[in-house]
């Protein structure tokens, strides 16, 4: 019901439009695994990180209601920089989808995003971390792609590897493989990178069980 209503106001289309992606070869699904081992320790790392924060925050003799202020001032002085860590981040998860952004920026955003979601959450940010998830996937498919392509094999465009790193990294934190690959399909229409991502959602699903206790949700 929520489908059919939601398509007679908005419309059908999907959250990110992207071109049509295909696969160089079935080999390639061997790559896709590498990319589900390195969202998986994405996840994990992550996790990690909100542990940390929480921890530090716990001997730290500030009030509760200060701590998102602080952490908040901590990011801004990064968004400064780095704009497109900020909030859901469906500009820069576009980008990277497309193919459209370059290394430097890739990796930049990359590194802060992923500090900065620990910060947030392990500070008491009101949020979720699907959308954080699909973000460090996107961008960490990119710059594994970016690694593939200096070796010069033969390998699909870097949008396929931004697709299947979002899912990669979403079902490692939220314990949801089947459900992940679902909502990624949908939210990008692109069914023509199905199998990559099958592929790599069990490998980071089954890894970040063995790292975590098989979630965010769990291990908090």
């Amino acid at each position: 019901v929520a489908v059919v209503v939601r398509e007679f106001f908005i419309g059908d289309e999907p959250l990110f439009y992207l071109p049509h992606y295909t696969l160089t070869s079935y080999w390639e699904l061997v790559l896709f695994a590498g990319l589900g081992i390195f969202g998986a320790g994405a996840s994990w790392l992550v996790i990690q990180l909100v542990s940390l924060c929480q921890r530090g925050w716990a001997v730290v003799p500030v009030a509760s209601w200060l701590r998102p202020a602080f952490a908040g001032c901590l990011i801004g002085v990064v968004a400064v920089e780095l704009p497109l860590i900020l909030s859901v981040g469906t500009e820069a998860i576009s980008q990277a989808l497309r193919g459209e952004m370059p290394i430097n920026l890739l990796i930049a955003l990359l590194l802060f995003k992923v500090l900065a979601v620990g910060i947030a959450i392990g500070s008491g940010f009101a949020g979720g971390v699907f959308s954080p998830a699909l973000y460090i996937g996107a961008l960490l498919g990119g710059c594994f792609w970016f690694g593939l392509s200096l070796t010069g094999l033969p390998i699909a465009e870097q949008g396929v590897y931004a697709v299947v790193g979002t899912a990669a990294v979403a079902s490692a934190m939220l314990g949801a493989p089947i459900s992940t690959t679902l909502i990624v399909f949908e939210m990008t229409g692109d069914w023509q990178t199905g199998l990559a991502v099958m592929v790599a959602v069990s490998m980071s699903t089954a890894l970040a069980s063995r790292l975590v206790d098989r979630s965010f949700f769990l291990t908090q």
